[in-house]
């Protein structure tokens, strides 16, 4: 690794030892102009749908921003003294929020929201720099953010951070270097990831022909009578899922006590169902009777669909932890010629096809109400086969899940190697 010939103290512990002739600087000294924007009245037409770009912080990429998802009005401008615009070529960086740390470099003269501080008019600095900068400091700022519920990274905090700064030229060597080698990893990311879409659509192929023809070709078929699903096998059924399984919508939540016998238990909800199971957090308790206990309990091998939300989501509980469910869930149990996997399977299937998309109104929340679920179709084999099908299926899902766990530590172990890269460049580790 190739390094500069001297080094000195930079006197900040994060950065450690830099090149003797950088020097440490405040951002409030590399950039002229620090500030952010406000957020015009929502209920006067006439400040929005205008020529002017208007950015929030969900139009930040960690790239550049050639457009934003919202514009404002000129009168929206003069109205709001605090609505300035600013320069293309400004660095922006979110201060709160779920994109918090988030940055962006403008490549059109643009004003922003509250959330968004834009640093504008750089004084003999590349601004490509201090965003790999910043992009270097992203967790140890972020460790900086305060407040509780919505933790905060304020002006005065990004004013007041000193960064290694070498010349301009030197800048500009280790921006260009750095742009060649994260695009380079960035398109080893993009290969990978496209890699997990596809044999996620593989698997999801592959459930589908399971459920819907079978395991063994060249049997002998009829027409479902579903115009979506078109032949099945001959001697498979079309039946309503009610006619197969037992389902139990949750308890709708009771944030006090209301009887003697009424003791605090954690339920599980609709963000406990993941693609990958029932993951035991978040962990939530309210009150239930000794009745409600009865009719809510949750047992391993239950099959948990979710209501509201991500309408249709499911998963099987296999933990021993005792628990219950909220209304935002459906326990399932199969009867005695039905297995209650691969319902879970089928409601699989039935996601991809866009079926829940159908049934439920997704003008706010999507709703799977329990009359939904209980009339929902279902073409179904008999138990042996079932059980065959369910076996085949877990098999190939394991398979899949392996493989796009494999892939998916190699995309965080680039990622690193990406930071690393940065970290090592901006402050002076490597000599470019």
């Amino acid at each position: 690794m190739k390094r500069y010939p001297e080094y000195k103290d930079s006197g900040i512990e994060w950065i450690g030892e830099i090149p003797v002739e950088w020097e440490i600087k405040k951002t409030s000294w590399i950039f002229k102009d620090i500030n952010s924007g406000t957020t015009p009245r929502s209920d006067d037409g006439e400040y929005y749908g205008g020529n002017i770009a208007w950015l929030n912080t969900g139009d930040l990429n960690d790239g550049r921003i050639f457009k934003t998802t919202k514009t404002v009005t000129e009168k929206a401008i003069k109205e709001h003294s605090a609505l300035k615009i600013y320069e293309n070529n400004s660095l922006v960086i979110a201060m709160y929020g779920a994109t918090i740390g988030k940055l962006g470099i403008t490549e059109i003269p643009l004003c922003t929201n509250q959330a968004c501080c834009v640093m504008s008019k750089p004084v003999d600095t590349d601004v490509k720099f201090m965003f790999y900068n910043f992009l270097a400091i992203r967790t140890y700022l972020l460790s900086l953010a305060y407040g509780g519920g919505q933790p905060n990274i304020s002006q005065t905090l990004i004013r007041s951070l000193k960064f290694p700064n070498p010349d301009l030229k030197e800048q500009q060597r280790i921006t260009y270097y750095l742009d060649r080698k994260t695009e380079a990893i960035d398109n080893v990311i993009a290969d990978k990831e496209k890699l997990i879409e596809r044999l996620k659509e593989k698997h999801q192929a592959i459930i589908s022909q399971a459920v819907t023809k079978g395991l063994k070709s060249n049997v002998p078929m009829k027409d479902s009578g579903i115009d979506w699903l078109g032949e099945i096998p001959k001697n498979w059924e079309v039946a309503k899922v009610g006619y197969y399984y037992e389902v139990q919508l949750g308890k709708m939540l009771q944030p006090t006590k209301n009887k003697v016998d009424d003791t605090l238990e954690r339920y599980f909800c609709a963000a406990n169902i993941q693609e990958t199971g029932v993951s035991i957090e978040p962990i939530k308790k309210m009150w239930f009777s000794d009745n409600d206990k009865e009719i809510y309990k949750i047992e391993k091998g239950d099959l948990l669909v979710v209501e509201g939300g991500d309408a249709g989501l499911s998963a099987i509980y296999n933990h021993h932890q005792n628990g219950y469910i909220q209304n935002a869930l459906h326990r399932v149990r199969s009867n005695e010629r039905a297995n209650n996997k691969y319902l879970h399977y089928w409601l699989k299937f039935l996601k991809n096809t866009g079926y829940m998309d159908l049934v439920c109104n997704k003008a706010t929340i999507a709703h799977y109400t329990k009359q939904k679920f209980l009339t929902t179709p279902i073409v179904i084999p008999e138990l042996k086969q079932q059980n065959e099908i369910v076996e085949y299926l877990d098999i190939k899902s394991t398979q899949v899940d392996i493989a796009i766990t494999d892939i998916t530590l190699q995309i965080e172990k680039l990622k690193e190697y990406r930071q690393a890269i940065i970290s090592e460049a901006v402050t002076g580790k490597v000599a470019i």
